[in-house]
């Protein structure tokens, strides 16, 4: 039924549980043509792009911290990570540092991931989730020290 929103919004659940992200976002921009004035799709498809773009600043937030902190500070990486996204959970993150014996000149950069993301949809009656990409920032380790830094606390 092409003029129905909510065949729509079945199908964009259908695609997303087959892992077919794009033609889910299709078939949610076509629910939205026919359903003009649905305001809660407007809100949904808000979100899951706040959240899309959300992710993505707290991995580049986590490898900014994570470079000028303390490995074993990696608690407060993750922890200012999930403040700035709460839906982040600390099994949503990874974050891997160079070996303790790296140089300067030879050291591997510091990494931070988020991964296995799942974002859920609030439509009245169409439940969908979408799994969000996973996304990493990776930047040159810095002092990798939390002495005075409060940034690590």
């Amino acid at each position: 039924r092409p003029e129905d929103a909510e065949a729509h919004l079945k199908l964009a659940q259908c695609f997303v549980r087959s892992g077919q992200d794009d033609d889910a976002l299709t078939a949610l921009r076509r629910a939205r043509q026919v359903a003009l004035d649905w305001p809660d799709m407007y809100i949904e498809l808000g979100r899951l792009a706040y959240v899309y773009t959300t992710a993505v600043e707290a991995t580049r937030l986590g490898a900014r911290i994570a470079v000028v902190c303390s490995q074993a500070d990696d608690t407060v990486v993750k922890a200012k990570m999930k403040a700035m996204l709460p839906l982040l959970e600390a099994g949503n993150i990874s974050i891997v540092y160079p070996a303790a014996t790296c140089s300067i000149t030879d050291c591997d950069p510091v990494t931070v991931s988020i991964q296995n993301l799942t974002f859920r949809a609030v439509i009245p009656l169409v439940p969908l989730d979408f799994q969000i990409p996973a996304y990493t920032t990776s930047l040159p380790a810095e002092s990798l020290d939390s002495t005075d830094n409060d940034l690590c606390t």
